[in-house]
């Protein structure tokens, strides 16, 4: 099963060209032509597991306003408020033309790579993110279950057996009590097929 990650580019040509080369990396590229829909797209699924951000894009769906050198700074704010809002962990990478006109200023913030030339880098460079995220560990300590509930769990169950199984091993008697709760939902869904 491929991994969905958001690219937000505004050149459709170049969007298409890197959603076919990331399917070889094991990735499933959804794609927004600027930041608006995008965050949109991160707000709505938590199957989408990480963004490439464009170094330069539209930030309304208008597209009235010219593509933006402060589109990135516009970008992680507002990937950082989902991340609270949602309780989530968002990787992310800058993917541009001009490399050199972002390094320094997201040195330690966020990798970035040169379009047209890097694109093995920026797949194993996501990859090994993803591979760190506490949910990762988790889905492949319990592959078994995961397998087995694929089918019969919609989005939002699956997220609820994934925070009751990263929880286990905690002895702490409310979280206990509320993973009690929500075993017992998830049971239900089970049941009610």
């Amino acid at each position: 099963m491929s991994t969905k990650i958001l690219l937000i580019d505004d050149d459709s040509i170049y969007s298409t060209k890197l959603q076919a080369e990331a399917k070889l990396f094991g990735f499933d590229v959804v794609i927004a032509d600027n930041l608006e829909d995008g965050m949109e797209m991160l707000r709505e699924s938590r199957k989408l597991k990480a963004v490439i951000l464009d170094g330069r894009c539209f930030l309304t769906e208008s597209k009235e306003e010219p593509v933006r050198s402060n589109f990135v700074s516009h970008a992680l704010r507002q990937i950082g408020e989902i991340e609270d809002d949602y309780n989530r962990i968002i990787p992310f990478c800058i993917n541009t033309e001009t490399p050199a006109d972002f390094k320094e200023d997201m040195m330690g913030i966020a990798e970035v790579f040169a379009k047209e030339k890097e694109h093995d880098l920026l797949f194993k460079h996501l990859g090994g993110l993803l591979k760190a995220l506490p949910e990762t560990i988790v889905r492949e300590e319990f592959e078994a279950v995961f397998a087995k509930v694929q089918n019969r769990f919609d989005e939002e169950d699956e997220e609820l057996l994934l925070s009751v199984l990263q929880t286990i091993g905690k002895s702490d008697k409310a979280e206990i009590a509320t993973h009690l709760g929500l075993l017992r939902r998830l049971l239900e869904t089970l049941i009610d097929e």
